[in-house]
């Protein structure tokens, strides 16, 4: 057994052929990163316009191979105690070999050094620069290299990070490769350079994972066999050789997904088991056909089997779930289906994972609240802090404890936290302005002429000297001092010690500046996020006849591995028995200089050579069987005609590969304004906007392009969400049946990806990677700590947990300013669209020009677009397929809705803990017709219904209660005044107005569901369900101050964002959804106070009245509040609403917001309110003492009484029971009318809601 024990590791092994029949058919789409660039200050990622078609590299005839890493070696791990993510090192040795040839093979190989520079000693030996990859280094690689003995890497003698890599050595009998630098330190990673893409597109990794084999030594037709072994120049930094501190060898392996068989899950005989510390990998390509002068590409090709299936299409959505329904959609019509709307509707619901809020009552509208907020992406909206008190200590037969009370220096901790967070908003912005100006005088620097409206470049330096009064860097030093002033104020992680994790360090640093308060033990100081900031995602496509690539697909199985030890179950094939006869891998050609390799490659070699059909003559003539039959065994590779075990890939036959890694797309854009001349281009329909047709003339279109990587996101959504509906609710029949429908998903060809950066290039951003500024620079070093960057922290910088949030700059394509909107709001088309794989190779979909060899027009292509984004009127008629973008802002915005405090209306109740925001009761009286008024505490103030005047007038009047306690108005108003304003207005006294207002009450409760918690839901039809009277405040925020101009003309002075008073509309209520308790509001009245001479309601009033405007209603351009981010103030309301129910606020360019009464601020004020009935005739004094008698209504609630009318006030008397039988009395009976009066007992506990249905009785 050897003394350092290796795994065999599968991976993947693609062959292109490129002959030039392939040339003649298919183009090629590559592009590279070039590092060099960033000396220029621009991004070393080429611009969408500027990615090149077919590279003569990467177009050359031959054999093009590239090698999948591991999915283990290509997942970093998160350091919880710093965050910092780590990737593994990789294997820097990969020997690749050849075999060609017929009956008698030959062999030719390379050795790939994938870290080795270019440099002048490699350029002299006739290595090729580009064939090397761009690559950045740190100072440390740089070093070793110089020390190294190997002279290819001591020639680098450039202190430039940006390097060529990847070297490709002839392994000959006359130029033997052998290690050279086997103790240079290893450095590469999957994302060492932050190229999400290095290990998997070609051009990013030529002879470091991929390899051109040019096959100039073989112009005849071939069968050519490909094998690659990799391994680790340093053994000692293998994977293997260096597990993480106290992780086992079966951990480590679980970590890396790999699955060693001699491991049995047992803790205690894996830990009898050698651990592997090396780890070789293999991949195999086996009987690759090659013809160079074949007059047409090999076949079958899955590009092409794409382009002659007429399967594919193209859908556009709001998100993954929207495009991937309206493929769906599309696909069930093709095929002959009529999905009704409904059908639709519910498999998009499904994918939202909203069947069971589908299934609710309202639950069409809950969905469509959820889609539309899925089409947004949160970010944070800062902390609010609050303190939970220290568990109750009460004896049961003790008195209860005293009501906690938060400490005094919670609100004063409040409002630090959120001026901090206001001030943060503004810090991000001016450091991303200070990193844009950086970033423009260093390209001032370098072209040549200037750009057109550019500022002097001395006056953008003056801007960067933090040390000169009024330039922006000095702005930015003296907002950062004063949020660290604030960061001061408030809980941050905790220094002194170390922690697991930075959750860990922000516990423990509140925990600490609680104790220094003095907070009480056991009690403890929480943080809450405050509501978050919304931003609308790109839009998404989806794809639809196309598999992903296989790699993409994430499985939880492990992959097979094979240790090479002696007792090792899965050793490598050694012989193959055909016919009763064992073969070997004698006739395999000698492959010279195998000292210099690893000792285990020589029998890799001979696996391969036992697994490839292209070796069968060979093998049969070492054997004496037909090539035939030996040709069949191989084919066939069954594991029991095998000496060994097979690999677990590479053994399947070999294929033209195509598999789309990234999608390519241009869109053409047509911004609409908000409004011209006065009239508004866009108009709300209470749910979100529609384009007015006509309302603008043509805008001028804007090319938006971009490129992203393509994912199988849809169908693993699907899988997703199928097993666990079917888990949930599925029969015993269904869930056997899962795993097959499971299998069956795996096969679509489905793919979508967001277009990424789309938003952002409206905004006139770039998020590609950019240059930054560093501390070292030698002029503005201050720069990059002013900026905020993560590495460059400074004294008078921002803590930690507030760096890092630059993360664009100004898109300048060819260093010119770029078209720049705030908002996205207009109707876009698709103009140019392909697909290509890892090695380029192109499927272009959609095309301006069908010579090319595209599949659609861009005029006439059937875009499948999903039904939120379907245009009414387009503003392209000449294109078929035209989406439409409402308004949507560009950053992230917010609709702040509020409930304030009753007693100074100015503070947001953000918390049961908070003062009540309930400023006053109603109660409808169905018997009387009229209103019960009550305090926000539930002290009864008197009634309201329509009475006649002395004129014969009949007006709504108020009656004080019987009590006497109150008699004027101004007395109700010391109390409530609200309720005073309401019982003032001039138009609610109206007969017909009172009685609009009551039946919209009315109509508004019997769709809200559900009815309450009152357990006396047979009173609830006397005098129906309080209502509570709430202020509130609505208004539109941004993160930070409004995005503005990105241009060079805007570099010193960016002017001011016309966006912010464009009035968005905002609806309150939302009767479809049955869950909202909203009646109606009163506005704010310009002198102070509110406005009762309107109210808006949720419901339609009758006609004949002038107090009441219908909300809306929906699906209309009607009634809705109007806001601007520019407001000064914000918009104050009284709501009525039911207080079980939450009240809701659309606006369609954020998610639906909500707010609710805390059931804290409900439950004592209804456990007051008396109920008081104008009743009569009854028979009176019929009982004891004068008492009425009476059949008592049901009630667990309090005690009934009689009022009956005295000089100067009220009498009350008991309610007797009435009795069971008939009696007569012994005189006349006297009918008398009064007030039947509930009055309720406070102290007794809110009781369990009862069944609706089944009303309570004495009896």
């Amino acid at each position: 057994m050897s003394t350092r024990p290796a795994l065999v590791v599968p991976v993947g092994l693609d062959a292109l052929v490129v002959t030039e029949a392939v040339l003649r058919r298919d183009g090629f789409r590559t592009w590279r990163q070039n590092y060099l660039a960033l000396r220029d200050y621009i991004s070393p990622e080429p611009d969408e316009g500027d990615r090149q078609s077919d590279d003569p590299l990467f177009r050359h005839t031959g054999v093009h191979l590239h090698w999948t890493l591991p999915r283990g070696l290509r997942h970093g791990r998160q350091d919880p105690a710093t965050g910092e993510v780590t990737f593994p090192l990789l294997p820097n040795r990969w020997l690749v070999t050849r075999f060609s040839g017929g009956a008698r093979r030959r062999v030719r190989a390379w050795v790939i050094e994938s870290d080795c520079p270019h440099t002048s000693y490699a350029a002299q030996h006739g290595h090729v620069l580009e064939e090397s990859s761009p690559y950045l280094v740190g100072a440390e690689t740089l070093d070793a290299w110089r020390a190294s003995p190997d002279p290819y890497r001591s020639a680098r003698t450039s202190r430039s990070v940006q390097v060529p890599i990847g070297l490709a050595f002839p392994h000959t009998e006359e130029t033997p490769w052998s290690e050279r630098a086997g103790r240079d330190p290893l450095f590469l990673t999957a994302m060492g350079t932050g190229d999400p893409y290095f290990t998997t597109y070609t051009p990013h990794n030529t002879n470091v994972f991929s390899f051109l084999d040019d096959l100039s030594d073989v112009p005849v037709a071939d069968t050519l066999g490909y094998q690659v072994v990799g391994w680790y120049s340093d053994p000692d930094a293998d994977v293997l050789a260096t597990p993480p501190p106290d992780t086992t060898y079966a951990a480590l392996l679980a970590r890396l997904g790999w699955q060693d068989p001699r491991l049995t899950g047992n803790p205690v005989l894996d830990g009898d088991v050698t651990p592997a510390v090396r780890s070789l990998y293999q991949g195999l390509a086996l009987s690759v056909a090659w013809d160079p002068a074949a007059p047409d590409p090999p076949s079958p090709d899955p590009l092409h089997t794409v382009k002659d299936s007429k399967a594919l299409n193209v859908a556009l959505g709001a998100t993954t779930q929207d495009a991937f329904t309206a493929l769906a959609a599309h696909a069930l019509k093709a095929a002959g289906a009529r999905p009704a709307a409904e059908d639709v509707q519910l498999l998009r619901a499904f994918l939202h994972d909203l069947l069971a809020v589908a299934d609710e009552k309202g639950g069409d509208e809950r969905v469509r609240r959820a889609i539309h907020a899925a089409s947004f992406g949160a970010s944070s909206g800062g902390y609010r802090w609050t303190v939970t008190p220290p568990p109750a200590d009460q004896k049961p037969d003790g008195p209860p404890p005293p009501p906690f009370v938060a400490p005094a220096w919670l609100s004063t901790l409040n409002d630090d936290q959120g001026r901090l967070d206001d001030l943060l908003g503004e810090v991000y912005d001016l450091q991303w302005r200070l990193n844009s100006l950086w970033l423009k005088q260093g390209l001032l620097g370098i072209l040549d002429p200037p750009p057109v409206g550019a500022p002097d470049q001395d006056d953008l330096q003056a801007e960067l000297d933090p040390a000169r009064a009024g330039s922006l860097a000095h702005t930015v030093r003296e907002r950062t001092a004063q949020a660290r002033a604030l960061a001061a104020r408030v809980p941050q992680p905790d220094t002194t010690a170390r922690h697991p994790d930075a959750q860990a360090a922000l516990t423990a640093g509140i925990s600490a500046f609680a104790a220094a308060r003095g907070l009480p033990e056991g009690a403890s100081l929480k943080a809450v996020p405050r509501p978050a900031y919304w931003r609308a995602v790109n839009p998404v496509v989806s794809v639809s006849g196309i598999m992903p690539p296989s790699d993409a697909v994430v499985t939880d199985r492990p992959v097979p591995t094979r240790p090479l030890t002696d007792d090792s179950p899965a050793a490598p094939v050694s012989a193959l028995t055909v016919g009763g006869r064992t073969l070997t891998a004698a006739p395999m050609p000698a492959l010279a200089g195998l000292a210099g390799l690893p000792s285990e490659v020589s029998g890799l070699l001979a696996e391969y050579f036992l697994l490839d059909p292209g070796n069968a003559a060979a093998l049969a003539g070492s054997g004496g069987l037909s090539t035939a039959e030996v040709g069949a065994a191989l084919a066939a590779h069954r594991p029991g005609d095998y000496t060994g075990t097979l690999p677990a890939l590479g053994v399947e036959p070999w294929r033209q590969p195509w598999e789309p890694l990234f999608m390519e797309w241009r869109t053409s854009y047509s911004h609409v304004p908000h409004a011209v001349g006065g009239q508004s281009c866009w108009v709300f329909d209470g749910t979100d906007y529609r384009y007015v047709p006509g309302s603008a003339p043509a805008p001028k279109q804007v090319a938006v392009m971009g490129v992203c990587a393509l994912s199988p996101h849809p169908r693993t959504l699907f899988a997703a969400r199928l097993k666990e509906f079917v888990t949930r609710h599925g029969s015993d029949v269904q869930r056997d049946r899962l795993d097959g429908w499971l299998g069956a998903i795996g096969d679509w060809g489905i793919l979508a990806q967001e277009l990424t950066g789309f938003n952002e290039r409206i905004a006139a951003r770039d998020t590609r990677a950019f240059r930054r500024p560093t501390a070292q620079d030698r002029h503005f070093s201050e720069v990059a700590g002013l900026a905020g960057f993560p590495d460059a922290a400074t004294e008078d910088g921002l803590p930690a947990r507030y760096r890092g949030r630059v993360t664009s700059v100004p898109y300048l394509p060819g260093g010119e300013s770029a078209p720049f909107q705030p908002t996205r709001q207009g109707q876009i088309h698709l103009a140019d669209l392909f697909l290509y794989d890892k090695f380029g190779r192109v499927l272009e979909v959609v095309s301006p020009d069908l010579k090319q060899g595209g599949l659609h027009d861009f005029r006439n292509f059937p875009l499948v677009i999903d039904t939120a984004l379907a245009a009414e009127s387009s503003l392209t008629p000449t294109v078929a397929a035209v989406a439409q973008l409402p308004p949507r802002p560009l950053q992230p915005a917010r609709l702040d809705f509020d409930l304030l405090d009753a007693a100074t209306g100015t503070r947001a109740v953000e918390t049961a803990a908070d003062p009540s925001p309930v400023a006053g009761w109603l109660l409808p009286n169905h018997l009387d017709g009229g209103l019960l008024l009550y305090g926000p505490e539930g002290r009864f103030l008197g009634g309201f219904r329509t009475l006649t005047d002395g004129t014969g007038t009949r007006r709504g009047q108020w009656e004080p209660p019987p009590d006497g306690a109150l008699t004027t108005l101004d007395e109700v108003a010391a109390l409530s005044p609200v309720i005073a304003g309401l019982l003032r207005s001039r138009r609610l006294s109206g007969e017909a107005n009172l009685s609009a207002f009551l039946d919209v009450i009315d109509s508004t409760l019997w769709t809200t569901d559900p009815l309450g918690r009152r357990t006396d839901q047979t009173l609830s039809a006397l005098v129906g369900r309080p209502l509570a009277l709430v202020q509130a405040r609505l208004r539109l925020t941004l993160d930070g101050p409004p995005l503005r101009a990105t241009g060079w003309q805007a570099s010193l002075a960016p002017p001011a964002p016309a966006f912010t008073a464009d009035p968005f509309a905002v609806r309150l209520g939302d009767q479809a959804a049955r869950d909202d308790g909203l009646i109606g509001f009163f506005r704010a009245a310009p002198g102070g106070g509110y406005d009762f001479e309107r109210f808006d309601s949720v419901t339609a009033p009758g006609d004949g009245q002038d107090l009441i405007v219908r909300i809306g209603p929906p699906g209309t351009a009607g009634n809705y509040l109007q806001l601007t981010f520019g407001d000064s103030a914000p918009t104050r309301l009284l709501l009525l609403v039911d207080p079980r129910a939450s009240v809701h606020a659309v606006t369609g360019i954020t998610p639906t917001v909500s707010v609710a009464v805390a059931q804290q601020h409900v439950d004592g004020a209804l456990r007051r309110l008396q109920t008081l009935f104008r009743f009569g005739p009854v028979v009176g004094g019929s009982g004891e003492d004068g008492a009425v008698a009476f059949p008592r209504p049901s009630t667990r609630h309090g005690a009934w009484s009689w009022l009956r009318p005295a000089v100067g006030g009220w009498t009350s008397c008991e309610l007797a029971a009435a009795p069971a039988g008939a009696q007569f009395p012994d005189r006349p009976p006297a009918l008398e009318e009064g007030l039947l009066q509930l009055l309720p007992d406070p102290e007794l506990p809110e009781p369990e809601l009862l069944d609706p249905e089944l009303p309570e009785s004495d009896g």
